[in-house]
């Protein structure tokens, strides 16, 4: 097997592509090394020389998947610092994974799309350490700091609070059966629950740019650790 460094990039963003638009439409299981050669224009050792079983494309997909969200929200804060403030950034994160299959599918342990992959190492380690609970655990005590949300409970059970609602609302989204009857889009109503549930933002009083520099610094940390596992 070749280094990724001497893997040509358009032959492993053509082979990614045919793999993730066959894991969307097949499933795990439904998927072989040969599909994915044939679906790309590849020959299947072109493949194997990239990577060693189809468990690994797979998982560098949910890598650069998970990776494009971080980064997308990185770009999108720093040209709009208030996406930084909790109700803000609750939403963003919701909304970006609904819009990557394979994000929603991991966040929401999707076995039938993702199959044995939903339970290997690094799997577990994306959603551990980048996934969204993760993030928001990382990111509650800046906003504490900054006086953004309320501080009278235990930073645990704040946090636990938070990712239940952030996580519950990702769920209903993600069931195709359930219609949301609400007023407002639902992202909304969740930007409104997460500042009901964690306090008023003082927004007046806070130095902005200070809070957006803390919280930028989580995804970059991220994004530099799931850059050099793709490296």
């Amino acid at each position: 097997m070749v280094t990724r460094a001497g893997r040509s990039a358009e032959k492993v963003t053509r082979i990614l592509a045919s793999a993730e638009e066959l894991l969307l439409k097949r499933g795990f299981r439904g998927v072989t090394i040969a599909d994915i050669a044939e679906r790309a224009h590849v020959g299947k050792g072109t493949v194997y020389l990239y990577w060693s079983t189809k468990e690994d494309v797979f998982l560098e997909l949910l890598t650069r998947d998970v990776l494009t969200l971080i980064n997308g929200f990185r770009e999108a804060a720093t040209r709009n610092i208030e996406l930084t403030l909790p109700h803000r950034l609750c939403s963003y994160l919701v909304r970006s994974a609904l819009e990557r299959p394979l994000v929603r599918a991991l966040q929401a342990n999707d076995a039938d799309v993702l199959g044995l992959v939903i339970d290997h190492p690094r799997s577990q380690d994306l959603v551990k350490q980048h996934g969204a609970p993760a993030l928001i655990k990382a990111l509650l005590p800046i906003w504490r700091r900054h006086g953004l949300v309320r501080t009278d409970w235990e930073l645990d059970d704040q946090a636990y609070a938070l990712q239940s609602l952030t996580l519950g609302h990702l769920e209903m989204r993600v069931r195709k059966h359930i219609s949301p009857s609400t007023t407002m889009p639902p992202e909304d109503v969740l930007a409104a629950a997460v500042a009901a549930l964690l306090g008023v933002e003082n927004e007046a009083t806070t130095d902005a740019n200070a809070v957006a520099a803390e919280v930028l610094q989580v995804f970059t940390t991220s994004a530099t650790i799931l850059e050099a596992a793709n490296a």
